[in-house]
């Protein structure tokens, strides 16, 4: 019985760490909560938060992500060593009179090294009948004459599909798409500080009145975040 309870406690200890303790995921915690522009408490933790500036998207990601999504960086800090149930989907992105919520950006397709497949060329099947006609002469200097038909058959699959296009001079889609995932705020439990992008597509463009918040809201409150003009 007590391995029983004690293989439990290993396994409920490792679902609390296991959104920490991943490497090369989120993005590194800030010294303290104050060192981002908004902080806010909620049950358990603090949120804190930063928008990451467009040129700096640019860098990271392309120039598309720059232009279509509003990334926040948003750092988790758990208080008096409660675990704290981090949930990407809890955040909102309030821009004006509009509200967005949280996705994953797509870098492009196809991506270079996997293009899609090419159409296979439709089968081609041809049949050929005719007569044919031989001549032999037997051992005793008979000519003898012999006549037959015979039926072909032939397959062939079309002409072969063009080459793949040259890869592109541009950033890899592919790890693009890697690093905007390695980047994003992870969910699960956690007792230490975590931090990690939350990427909000914008639909229009970002007008200078606009009013920018960040809102958390879950079954234990709600709270929001307005980020200093």
């Amino acid at each position: 019985m007590w391995r029983m309870r004690a293989m439990a406690i290993c396994v409920a200890l490792f679902g609390v760490c296991l959104l920490a303790s991943g490497d090369d995921v989120g993005v590194p915690t800030r010294p303290s909560d104050q060192d981002y522009p908004v902080h806010q408490g909620v049950k358990n933790a603090i949120i804190a938060a930063a928008i990451v500036p467009p040129d700096q998207v640019k860098t990271m990601f392309t120039s598309e992500i720059a232009k279509k999504y509003i990334v926040v960086e948003v750092a988790i800090y758990p208080q008096n060593g409660a675990a704290f149930d981090v949930e990407p989907f809890d955040f909102s992105l309030r821009v004006g009179e509009r509200t967005s919520h949280t996705e994953i950006p797509r870098a492009g397709e196809p991506w270079p090294g996997n293009p899609p497949p090419a159409l296979r060329p439709p089968t081609q099947v041809t049949t050929e009948d005719g007569v044919s006609v031989s001549r032999t002469t037997d051992p005793y200097g008979r000519r003898i004459t012999t006549v037959g038909t015979y039926t072909g058959v032939s397959v062939t699959n079309g002409n072969p599909p063009p080459p793949p296009p040259p890869p592109s001079s541009g950033p890899d889609p592919y790890l693009i798409d890697r690093r905007l995932r390695d980047k994003a705020l992870g969910g699960g439990l956690t007792r230490t500080a975590v931090a990690g992008y939350l990427y909000f597509p914008q639909s229009v463009k970002k007008r200078k009145s606009d009013t920018v918040e960040l809102r958390y809201s879950n079954d234990d409150g709600a709270v929001g975040m307005p980020f200093p003009k």
